[in-house]
């Protein structure tokens, strides 16, 4: 559908009893440029944004009340749009296609049952973001502020680079070989469990220490080279199995043990 059709038929549609127009089941043009500066509460189910692969799509838009619902998402290059009030479910970003994000705003916005993968947040704002059994990998999140907002589910392979957060809490999630932890202006709080937890390295020196007596050459040696990897990290590594995944798995268990009693240990 050409971006001037789909318009139209946003501008004509009826609006049901909670004031929302419908738009549902539809494919749009690839390489289209979104047609309307203002968008308030609009139903969006089912929809494939059919997003180009280089260039913006979404240019200073501003979805306010609007509610995405099993639509598709992927390579959609947005700039200086604004979602405010606005809930998104069983919908994916970049599962495909590349997504990026730059200069966006997300307030008071849920995401529920979402996919986020390849995908760049550049200078981004959240403000009471919450996102809900929500699957985000391969993520980078460059110089964004992220203030009163959750995360449920799972964040692989997700880096904060530069950023700014207050009160973001990440208890929920399962979180693994990502960079989260670069500056001391972080206010996260983050999972706190036997199998996903945040140490230090002096915590990891001391787990060698410990174990050295109890593991094979091999175990040690893979630990000792851990050790040596999270050496430059000030503000602490988050743990999980995948971190210590080269060393023995009938050995992996007693470290991630040990590891998890040590980890507030610090130089």
């Amino acid at each position: 559908m050409h971006p001037k059709e789909l318009a139209r038929r946003i501008e004509a549609a009826p609006r049901d009893r909670d004031g929302f127009a419908r738009v549902e089941q539809v494919v749009l043009d690839s390489r289209s440029v979104w047609p309307l500066r203002d968008n308030h509460r609009l139903r969006f189910e089912r929809v494939d944004f059919a997003a180009p692969l280089l260039g913006s799509f979404w240019t200073r838009p501003v979805f306010r009340s609007c509610v995405f619902v099993d639509c598709d998402l992927d390579g959609i290059n947005a700039a200086r749009s604004s979602f405010v009030d606005c809930t998104f479910e069983r919908t994916s970003c970049s599962r495909r296609l590349f997504n990026a994000f730059s200069r966006c705003t997300f307030r008071d916005c849920a995401f529920v049952d979402c996919t986020l993968a390849s995908a760049e947040l550049s200078e981004c704002s959240l403000h009471g973001a919450t996102f809900t059994r929500c699957e985000i990998v391969r993520t980078n999140f460059q110089r964004c502020t992220l203030v009163d907002s959750s995360f449920t589910g799972a964040l692989r392979t997700v880096n904060f680079t530069g950023c700014t957060a207050a009160r973001v809490d990440l208890r929920g999630c399962t979180i693994a070989d990502s960079a989260l932890l670069d500056g001391p202006d972080l206010d996260l709080r983050l999972p706190d469990t036997a199998s996903n937890f945040v140490a230090y390295p002096r915590a990891f020196l001391a787990t060698v220490d410990a174990l050295a007596p109890v593991l094979s050459r091999a175990g040690l040696e893979e630990l000792r080279s851990v050790a040596a990897f999270v050496a430059g990290s000030k503000y602490g590594e988050i743990v999980d199995e995948s971190l210590l995944a080269r060393i023995p798995a009938g050995e992996r268990a007693v470290v991630l043990e040990r590891l998890f009693a040590l980890r507030n240990l610090r130089a």
